[in-house]
């Protein structure tokens, strides 16, 4: 089954690095600002009072999440194709990306930067490798956590109750609904997703931080049940590289 969806992200570690800021910034996934998709905000009618219409988009937004939770369960493992926009608001800067995140259930995890920057997990450990300051990070974190797959975002966050659906547009088939942590002071404290109404899967995905980060994230494909190539969850430090761990215990994960 194909499709196109939205992508991941992590929290913040060791580096300043975009790329490594990217895919561990403490928001996970991020509606993409850059495609707009000309979605039409929705609007309350005399028929159909403020009050109405958001315990009634509340329901419907909580059904649309139920529609996507099938369609990602079903699946052992998915290929995603992303592009990737990180706004770190410390330093007003901006970097895009693009990269291939493939996700094998329970735990397998590997994103492939267009870089050559790498984040693998296999459940246990974490393996990060940032070409561009030449460094390799390493801790017993796991996938879980790490990098958050489509299925994982919507199962811990839940429609706001404020604003539960942003925007639809019947000729896209999409509508974008804004998500909050179910657990208080999570981050990203808001996620916007914007789902594919004929596929049932995310196209799209922006996450904000209490910082006032963001990543936004297009999901160009979505292969679920993709072949799977030899060594794509191996990462090993490559010669020279600067070997950074998450604590000292965490350097018994290189063997």
């Amino acid at each position: 089954m194909k499709g196109t969806a939205s992508a991941p992200s992590i929290r913040p570690l060791v580096t300043r690095h975009p790329i490594l800021r990217a895919a561990l910034t403490a928001a996970a996934t991020v509606a993409a600002v850059s495609v707009l998709y000309g979605l039409t905000a929705l609007a309350s009618g005399p028929d159909n009072p403020p009050e109405q219409s958001g315990t009634a988009e509340s329901e419907m937004t909580r059904t649309i999440v139920e529609r996507v939770l099938e369609s990602y369960a079903g699946a052992e493992s998915y290929t995603i194709e992303f592009a990737q926009e990180s706004y770190w608001a410390l330093a007003d800067t901006v970097s895009l990306s693009s990269a291939r995140l493939v996700l094998v259930k329970p735990a397998l995890l590997s994103v492939s930067y267009d870089d050559g920057g790498r984040i693998v997990s296999n459940g246990e450990s974490l393996r990060i490798y940032v070409p561009a300051t030449g460094q390799f990070f390493v801790s017993r974190i796991g996938s879980a956590g790490v990098v958050l797959d489509p299925a994982a975002i919507l199962s811990n966050y839940r429609p706001d109750p404020r604003i539960p659906i942003i925007a639809r547009s019947e000729e896209q088939d999409t509508v974008t609904i804004a998500l909050r942590p179910r657990e208080r002071f999570a981050e990203p404290t808001r996620i916007d997703v914007t789902i594919d109404t004929k596929t049932w899967i995310l196209v799209a995905l922006t996450a904000h931080s209490t910082a006032g980060d963001r990543s936004s994230y297009v999901l160009k494909s979505t292969i679920f049940e993709a072949p799977v190539a030899p060594g794509e969850f191996v990462l090993v430090r490559p010669e020279g590289a600067q070997l950074l761990t998450g604590s000292p215990y965490d350097i018994d994960q290189l063997r």
